[in-house]
């Protein structure tokens, strides 16, 4: 860890925040010591010891059964995908400290809390590293061997399985020093458990059970707090509680599920606006708080203990939201960072997973519009998990028409003109969450915009998280986003790859529509003090006006100064689409589309 980096984390904690990680720091030592000569005893409970913990009667395959088989397959055959890796051999047994990406190897025998992961010269791009030691992979083998009870499924399970935990033993290597990723694994064991385990042996059970304990235990005395306490936080306290709700229970089972349910709660009620987006301000992770949401409301209708309506609430207004903002399939606007990650592999990717979290929602909230006509196996496996029965779906859904979402500052606006659909989606929102707003972008008051639910402007996404820095500040920045930069300066200041240090403010100054407005116009107009900062302090403002019926857009900007300064105006667009530029004048092209929409300056 850089000085530098340490210097801009510390001003963004409190005193309080400083000293809970100086005695975390203290007791991680006293921990060291201790896990050096000694792991902790698994501590079974009676009915534990006799294996008579009820399994849940999961559903078959159904119609995406052939896809199931296929990708089972693959990983008999020692293949397996890590991000834009396709097909990394894998037949003679997985490395689980290797970076495939760049061929580094983290030190495995290191205690856990001695690593950095963010130090791409001893550990490499640590994403890649902890992709296949999330095991996904083992639930597809699992679930392969339930449906077919070929010997081959299991046995691959098996291979991987002992050697996960033959090669990482207690709080030894890169793989125990996050406890999100140790939550996230111990939601996809938890699942493949009732796949798989009554093909194991006692033994291999014996240590997956010990395991499964140690990981509960890591989560357990490591959950995020203060500036980290955000995505990370309900992820780890979810992958407590489903472990406390599907597995066999440890003597602290009751303990941990009380206190990691009150954590989800309390969290999903911190961390999202009533209006369903995700105080991060990022898409994809809303998406993933979603996913962690549903698995929760499972677990707790299994257990007895359901969660509160107000979550059920949440999970609906979030619902709402991608449903609203999304164009086709699974296409949203990249606002904020995008990890690409999900819980458990289900087909949902093929099935479409905003329609698979639609349908769940739907069941739970008793909101037939949500329910897909087709019911996709995520959503059969999380009602099984509940005991709830599964009823077909309506499909009914009626036609979201334009949003404004004050609280998180998205206004969704929507237009039917000359029989093409357009959707504005205009960011007045916050940079993100906590201190740090670590997956927040510098995008204040940009915009994207589809017709007939092709994306046109766009927001350029992530990039890279810890391989390539220069385009992690890229992807970042202000120049990646459709709005304004002053002085070659983003809005708000970068201060590390997840952490931003002074941040621009935004004010929607007026918001017209319907009653308020002239007849079939909308308007939005908002300002941001980011640039203040600058020694001549400069205020952007930008209006954004519609003329219903002809479908056209006006978008103002002002900078707000006292001196010279120089600005520029990105529009990024859909590679897909293609731009002519005669004098002031961009004809667009839209890929499979009969419109082409211009653009004056």
């Amino acid at each position: 860890m850089n000085l530098s980096f340490f210097m801009n984390r510390i001003s963004h904690m409190s005193p309080g925040e400083i000293f809970f990680r100086l005695r975390r720091h203290a007791v991680t030592w006293a921990r060291k010591i201790i896990y050096s000569h000694h792991t902790p005893v698994v501590k079974l409970t009676d009915k534990n010891r006799r294996d008579q913990f009820p399994r849940i009667t999961i559903p078959q395959a159904g119609i995406r059964r052939e896809l199931l088989l296929c990708k089972a397959n693959l990983l008999c055959l020692g293949k397996l995908g890590i991000f834009a890796m396709k097909e990394i051999d894998i037949s003679g047994g997985i490395d689980w400290h290797r970076d495939y990406s760049t061929g580094i190897r983290a030190p495995s025998n290191l205690f856990s809390m001695d690593i950095d992961y963010r130090d791409r010269c001893t550990v490499g791009d640590s994403k890649y590293i902890w992709e296949p030691n999330r095991h996904l992979f083992l639930v597809t083998l699992a679930r392969a061997w339930a449906e077919t009870h070929e010997d081959k499924y299991i046995e691959v399970f098996k291979k991987h399985l002992v050697s996960w935990m033959d090669c990482n033993p207690f709080m030894h290597g890169i793989n125990w020093s996050s406890a999100l990723e140790t939550g996230i694994r111990l939601i996809r064991w938890s699942v493949a458990w009732h796949f798989a385990a009554s093909a194991l042996s006692a033994k291999i059970k014996a240590r997956w059970l010990e395991s499964i304990y140690l990981h509960c235990l890591v989560i357990s005395k490591n959950f995020s707090r203060y500036s980290s306490a955000n995505n990370h936080l309900i992820g780890e306290a979810t992958g407590l509680f489903s472990a406390c709700c599907l597995l066999p229970p440890f003597k602290q089972t009751n303990q941990w599920r009380k206190i990691s349910r009150s954590i989800i709660v309390r969290e999903m009620i911190r961390q999202n606006y009533p209006d369903g987006v995700n105080r991060e301000q990022a898409s994809w992770y809303g998406m993933y708080v979603l996913d962690f949401l549903l698995l929760g409301i499972a677990c707790s209708e299994r257990a007895g203990v359901p969660f509160p309506r107000e979550c059920y609430k949440i999970a609906e207004s979030m619902t709402n939201f991608f449903l609203a903002v999304r164009d086709h399939g699974d296409v949203l606007p990249e606002h904020g960072d995008r990890d690409d990650g999900m819980m458990i592999d289900l087909e949902q990717r093929e099935s479409g997973m905003i329609d698979s979290m639609a349908t769940s929602t739907g069941f739970f909230c008793n909101q037939p519009g949500f329910i897909s006509s087709k019911i996709d196996a995520k959503t059969q496996v999380l009602l099984a998990i509940a005991g709830r029965d599964l009823s077909t779906g309506t499909d009914a859904r009626t036609k979201t028409t334009g949003v404004t979402l004050p609280a998180s500052g998205y206004y969704i606006l929507r237009n039917m003109a000359h029989g093409h659909e357009q959707k504005l989606v205009f960011d007045a929102g916050p940079i993100g969450y906590l201190s740090i707003a670590a997956h927040g972008h510098a995008d204040a008051l940009a915009f994207t915009l589809s017709i007939n639910k092709v994306p046109v402007f766009v927001d350029r996404g992530t990039g890279a998280y810890f391989s390539k820095p220069e385009w992690r500040r890229y992807f970042r920045s202000t120049q990646a986003h459709n709005t304004v930069e002053v002085d070659g300066e983003d809005q708000s200041v970068q201060a590390g790859l997840f952490m931003w240090g002074k941040k621009a403010g935004v004010k929607v100054l007026e918001y017209k529509c319907g009653d308020q407005a002239s007849e079939k116009r909308i308007c939005i107009r908002a300002s941001h003090d980011g640039y203040k900062r600058l020694s001549d302090p400069v205020v952007h403002e930008r209006s954004i006006e519609l003329d219903m019926d002809s479908g056209t857009w006006i978008i103002i900007d002002k900078i707000i100064c006292r001196k010279e300064h120089t600005s520029a105006l990105f529009f990024h667009l859909n590679p897909d689409c293609n731009a002519i530029k005669q004098d002031n004048t961009v004809t667009i092209t839209i890929p499979d589309s009969i419109t082409q929409p211009t653009c004056g300056l």
